[in-house]
């Protein structure tokens, strides 16, 4: 059974795990980014999630805690043993841009993506500003929109320039159809065309209620919709476990009460496809790809046919009520 608090892991078929089962490898008692808190211990967890069960044990983040430790003996044994170049990006956090020009022959790295986790950025601060001004003569606002920042903190604890920024919408649903104003419709078209194309997604238009072309039992957890709408990070960092872990930390803060997450795989605003060339069609599907298996990592899976991926907010909860069931 799972913890009801705390970030939520998933392996890569979907299926959720405890990062506390797994065996802690020599490598990492040796590191002094162990049993940190925050950015640190859920990249951690990650990394030794996707080598579980291998004889070696390899992480590109491994940062001594003794300055008498080698960093790059150690790990260019393991390399070695495992039989991959020294700073492979495909073993948990990818090389440098100096590695990857070596590992290529002295070619330009093409790959946009990479991250460079090399260097100790230690604990962050998660930043959560409401930017939906409030009316304090009308506190109910329908939509309210956040930006979420991780901020790093410097050696004296004080907070330092953003790395950068989510940007995150809340449907406040149930709060919206008790007031018995008008159709649920008209609170996402009131807003903009990506809202309403939200709703015409998630929900049905005549009971009002979640779509039932979504998986069977999805929204128990809450009426409401988290959405998350835009990310704005340096290349470096777009697929960093650094979004992923400011990700899961904006629905422990914002997700009460809400049913069902969801998320537009950016790269690019919200488009209108039909405006986009072959090419460009293109290469936006094959972003949306690579997309959807880096935030398939925290749980989320496209929905359909559509470009919008989902993650049940519920799903935990019904974990531990069939366990529990199991049990009886």
């Amino acid at each position: 059974m799972l913890a009801d608090d705390g970030p939520h892991f998933f392996n890569d078929d979907g299926t959720a795990f405890n990062p506390d089962l797994i065996p802690v490898p020599d490598l990492c008692a040796t590191c002094a980014r162990n049993d940190r808190e925050g950015t640190d211990s859920m990249a951690c967890a990650l990394t030794r999630a996707d080598q579980a069960g291998e004889d070696d044990f390899l992480c590109f983040a491994y940062s001594p805690v003794s300055p008498n430790v080698d960093r790059e003996a150690v790990l260019r044994a393991i390399c070695a043993r495992k039989g991959v170049p020294y700073e492979d990006d495909d073993l948990g956090f990818p090389p440098t841009d100096k590695d990857d020009a070596a590992c290529a022959g002295g070619e330009e790295h093409k790959e946009e993506y990479v991250v460079d986790e090399t260097h100790d950025i230690g604990s962050l601060w998660v930043r959560l500003e409401a930017r939906t001004p409030l009316k304090p003569w009308e506190p109910n606002d329908d939509i309210i929109k956040y930006t979420v920042e991780p901020v790093p903190l410097d050696e004296g604890g004080e907070p330092l320039a953003p790395l950068g920024r989510l940007d995150v919408w809340r449907f406040c649903i149930g709060a919206y159809l008790n007031r018995e104003e008008g159709p649920l419709f008209d609170l996402f078209d009131a807003d903009s065309q990506e809202a309403l194309d939200l709703h015409g997604l998630l929900f049905d238009l005549e009971t009002q209620d979640w779509s039932p072309e979504l998986p069977e039992g999805t929204g128990l957890a809450g009426t409401d919709l988290l959405y998350f709408q835009w990310a704005e990070f340096p290349p470096e960092l777009r697929r960093s476990t650094i979004v992923l872990a400011t990700a899961e930390r904006a629905i422990q803060a914002l997700g009460d009460g809400c049913g069902l997450a969801a998320l537009w795989p950016w790269d690019n605003p919200y488009p209108s496809v039909e405006s986009l060339t072959p090419d460009e069609l293109l290469r936006f599907f094959e972003t949306q790809k690579a997309n959807e298996e880096f935030w398939g990592r925290i749980g989320f899976t496209r929905f359909g046919a559509s470009s919008v991926l989902i993650r049940d907010l519920g799903l935990q909860m019904r974990m531990m009520d069939d366990a529990a069931g199991e049990g009886e």
